[in-house]
């Protein structure tokens, strides 16, 4: 699997959450609404620390390949 298909996979995994979120909150249901948006901070701070942490290699490692490879975050790192 390429990085962007990955990029672009986790976009539509984001938009099923957000999705399920209100669909959640329409029929009032509080406890599916704290467990899906839980769920979807603490994988949205995972990705968070990586790309932090890929960004910094960028900088002082230019030449070393990491997760932003292929994502839009990556535009103007290369070369």
């Amino acid at each position: 699997m390429s990085a962007g298909s990955i990029w672009n996979s986790e976009i539509s995994v984001t938009r099923g959450e957000h999705r399920q979120l209100l669909t959640r909150l329409a029929a009032r249901d509080a406890e599916a609404c704290r467990r899906i948006l839980r769920g979807h901070i603490e994988k949205r701070l995972d990705q968070i620390i990586a790309y932090a942490r890929a960004g910094y290699s960028a900088l002082y490692l230019p030449d070393v390949q990491g997760p932003l490879a292929g994502s839009p975050l990556a535009a103007g790192t290369e070369g």
